[in-house]
């Protein structure tokens, strides 16, 4: 068999520059084509970015710092239409009451683990970002890690319990 020149691809972390490897982590995988490489990438639970970026879930400080840099700031603001909150709780609707008794109890920056989509995927083990909202009838709250606002039903916090 002869000697062949064959062009492939491979992928490495945007923020540490790690290659994207096998499950046993013994070499790193190369592909045919850009679209292959990031269905692998993100089939491998990293974090595919628009023109070609790719952050590994390594999950550390600078990964984290890396995601952060790319989601929305916070509402400052309530926009047109939203519900404001009644400060008569006993006045409020009940999803106000939701969002008032969760932020009382839980000041940005709780430890959650969130479900994006489905109670049954695999959750973020994150913190909070924002005090929570309404959007129409469901309360919500933005975390770290996640671009747009999740349920607070598919948010439990981290307790001391929790990690044990």
């Amino acid at each position: 068999m002869p000697i062949q020149t064959r062009t492939c691809l491979r992928v490495t972390c945007d923020v540490c520059g790690e290659p994207l490897t096998d499950a046993d982590e013994e070499a790193a995988l190369h592909f045919d084509s850009a679209q292959d490489a990031r269905m692998a990438a993100h089939g491998y639970r990293w974090t595919v970015l628009p023109a070609g970026r790719l952050i590994c879930d390594s999950g550390n400080t600078a990964h984290q710092a890396a995601l952060d840099a790319l989601m929305p700031p916070e509402p400052t603001v309530v926009p047109a239409g939203q519900l404001t909150l009644n400060p008569d709780a006993e006045e409020a609707p009940m999803h106000e009451r939701d969002v008032q008794a969760w932020n009382a109890q839980h000041p940005v920056g709780t430890p959650v683990l969130a479900y994006p989509g489905t109670r049954e995927g695999r959750a973020l083990t994150t913190k909070t970002r924002s005090q929570a909202w309404l959007v129409g009838h469901s309360p919500v709250v933005l975390v770290d890690g996640y671009s747009g606002g999740i349920a607070l039903t598919h948010i439990d916090v981290i307790t001391e319990e929790t990690d044990q």
